[in-house]
């Protein structure tokens, strides 16, 4: 039980961590437009 719950987690946290990414690329696209601040840890 323990370790499908941490498996699910773990895809989660790498989820979060593309759409993180996918997010700044956007606004890096759009900075040119719009002015865009995003303090992403990776």
């Amino acid at each position: 039980m323990h370790k499908y719950l941490e498996d699910d987690m773990s895809i989660i946290g790498k989820n979060k961590h593309t759409i993180m990414e996918l997010v700044y690329k956007i606004c890096k696209l759009l900075d040119k437009h719009l002015p865009c601040k995003f303090n992403i840890e990776y």
